[in-house]
């Protein structure tokens, strides 16, 4: 398409920005952590829309990290 072509059709940022606005769906963390991360990560949480914070679940494992992705589809399987 040449310039010519496009002339009067361009979209200022702001309109290009305000086409898509994301939603947000479920999500679960899962993690092995310390006290602060914990802290960090429930902060976060509260720092949202009350709307949206059902949908975030953070959930703190006390254990190996190599048993951590077997306990996310243990509680996934939970949650559905």
């Amino acid at each position: 398409m040449s310039r010519s072509e496009r002339n009067g059709r361009r979209k200022t940022r702001e309109q290009t920005l305000k086409r898509r606005v994301p939603e947000l769906g479920y999500y679960m963390i899962v993690t092995d952590t310390n006290e602060t991360e914990q802290n960090y990560l429930l902060g976060l949480r509260d720092t949202i829309p009350k709307h949206l914070q059902g949908k975030l679940v953070i959930t703190v494992s006390k254990g190996k990290t190599s048993n951590l992705v077997k306990e996310a589809l243990t509680l996934a399987s939970r949650h559905v």
